[in-house]
């Protein structure tokens, strides 16, 4: 699997919007927040398929919350 570690600086309105997809809980964190934003921008370009999609297969067949490091890999498995 590629792995790609990244510092991000986010400032104002960007850096609110981030704290508050956290703190309303749609997010567990802000790294999990940039990573779902940037599946939904390769969705938008056709990259690939809807992550909300996958999302809630997933949940639908492990039936829990489930981490993102379990989500990569069945995505991987999905993909193949």
């Amino acid at each position: 699997m590629d792995e790609l570690a990244i510092t991000v600086r986010v400032r104002g309105a960007t850096a609110r919007m981030l704290e508050e997809l956290v703190e309303k809980g749609y997010y567990s964190t802000k790294a999990e927040a940039l990573r779902a934003g940037i599946l939904h921008l390769a969705e938008e370009y056709g990259m690939i398929g809807s992550p909300v999609y996958y999302r809630r297969m997933l949940k639908s067949e492990i039936g829990r919350q489930i981490k993102h490091e379990e989500i990569e890999k069945l995505l991987e498995e999905i993909e193949e």
